[in-house]
């Protein structure tokens, strides 16, 4: 099938590349408890594709979830915190990626890799977790930073295919590599920490989870 990115999709997938700076911020209320969390954690792993988009589509909650002072025209503010299951593994994956694999600060990429390595541990994923998702990442990371070498308004189409598409391959390997438990770790340390604001269509967020195909 001949990959296509819509125009609509260009707009989406040029905000993916400073997803990082726009998702990773406090986390404000009190903490859910670690059963509870691991609870909604396995819950949320397990939710099929389409459910997942369904709900987080549903006009009901797009209303409930919209800001009126948005910077942007009828954007929905989603919230990792109170709704895991809303972000999809690739979304999750390109976020952890892009906090604790590719950052050129070393601190910053240190002290995320500490606060998610407990949670990995636990899950039985390894204390070595991160410098297995860096092996199993390369193609990805290499098309990441070539997409924020670029502004984001000159940013070329193969360059979004190609991260896109490479996204979806990093997602398939650290699955093969960790299992199931994988997915439960992006939605226990990763999701939580993580709010946007977004005009992404069902269409767009389907064709991203499956690497623009």
């Amino acid at each position: 099938m001949k990959a296509v990115i819509p125009i609509a999709g260009r707009s989406i997938m040029k905000k993916l590349i400073l997803v990082t700076l726009l998702l990773v911020i406090p986390v404000i209320g009190p903490a859910q408890t670690p059963s509870t969390a691991a609870r909604s954690a396995v819950e949320a792993a397990n939710m099929p594709l389409e459910t997942r988009l369904a709900r987080r589509f549903d006009p009901a909650t797009i209303k409930a979830l919209r800001s009126s002072t948005s910077q942007l025209e009828g954007a929905v503010t989603i919230s990792g915190k109170e709704h895991p299951e809303f972000f999809t593994p690739a979304e999750l994956t390109r976020n952890l990626i892009g906090m604790a694999i590719i950052p050129t600060n070393p601190k910053f990429r240190e002290h995320m890799q500490a606060k998610f390595l407990p949670v990995a541990v636990r899950l039985g994923l390894g204390s070595d977790f991160f410098s297995v998702v860096e092996s199993q990442v390369t193609e990805y990371a290499v098309a990441r930073r070539a997409g924020l070498a670029q502004p984001v308004d000159k940013t070329d189409s193969a360059t979004l295919l190609r991260e896109c598409a490479t996204t979806a391959q990093a997602l398939r390997n650290l699955r093969a590599t960790f299992g199931k438990n994988y997915d439960v770790f992006l939605y226990e340390a990763v999701a939580p920490g993580l709010i946007t604001e977004s005009r992404d269509t069902i269409e767009e967020v389907r064709a991203l989870e499956g690497g623009c195909q």
